[in-house]
């Protein structure tokens, strides 16, 4: 399972962790990252790149990629390749890809998926 359990946060036992950038997915089109900075779009179908300063254009009207070259390297795509990589691992582990490893959940587990409405 990827991500972090929320539940202390919500129970008011831990202060909110705030992380550098945010990662997004719609459906199998768009992947995107963002930061205080910045966020930058990927289309996953055309390959389409979008890149935009969320402090000097909090409206994103000005895609600032179109003014790259097309080697320059951009942090935040960065980020973004790695996050689809790492989930790209995740998938294949979880759909029984051969090269995947079974996983066996013990009752803490289970008890603990039961408790945040994974599991009934």
């Amino acid at each position: 399972m990827q991500g972090s359990s929320l539940k202390t946060l919500i129970e008011g036992q831990q202060k909110s962790k705030l992380h550098d950038v945010v990662y997004a997915e719609l459906h199998t089109a768009f992947s995107a990252v963002i930061s205080k900075e910045g966020k930058f779009i990927l289309d996953l179908n055309t390959g389409k790149k979008e890149l935009f300063d969320l402090n000097n254009d909090p409206d994103e009207q000005i895609n600032i990629c179109k003014g790259l070259s097309s080697t320059e390297s951009i942090p935040l795509e960065r980020h973004l390749n790695l996050w689809l990589s790492n989930n790209e691992k995740l998938v294949g582990q979880l759909s029984g890809n051969k090269d995947s490893q079974r996983v066996e959940l013990n009752e803490d587990r289970l008890r603990e998926l039961r408790s945040l409405g994974y599991l009934q």
